[in-house]
């Protein structure tokens, strides 16, 4: 990542990088979730949608804990579908 991405981000309040952070894990999501796709996988990533407004009262505890819940469950489905593709020999 170069400075001017660390630069924009650190300009925004609050509410904005906890906005910006969760898209950006919603993306991850989706590449996940296309890859399960291609590979007829079943889907099991969930990823938690904050939005600035609805979740503006959210303190930074709980907004932390959703991420960790993100971060798991990202790592879960990833070695999952590690596991998936080496029983099946895909890649190899």
């Amino acid at each position: 990542m170069n400075e001017e991405f660390i630069n924009a981000y650190q300009q925004l309040d609050l509410p904005s990088k906890k906005d910006k952070l969760s898209r950006e894990m919603l993306v991850i999501g989706e590449y996940i979730k296309d890859i399960e796709k291609k590979l007829k996988f079943p889907n099991e990533v969930d990823i938690y949608n904050f939005h600035p407004i609805k979740d503006k009262d959210m303190n930074d505890d709980d907004y932390l804990t959703s991420l960790y819940q993100d971060v798991f469950n990202i790592e879960r489905e990833l070695i999952t579908i590690e596991r998936l593709m080496k029983d099946l020999k895909i890649g190899e």
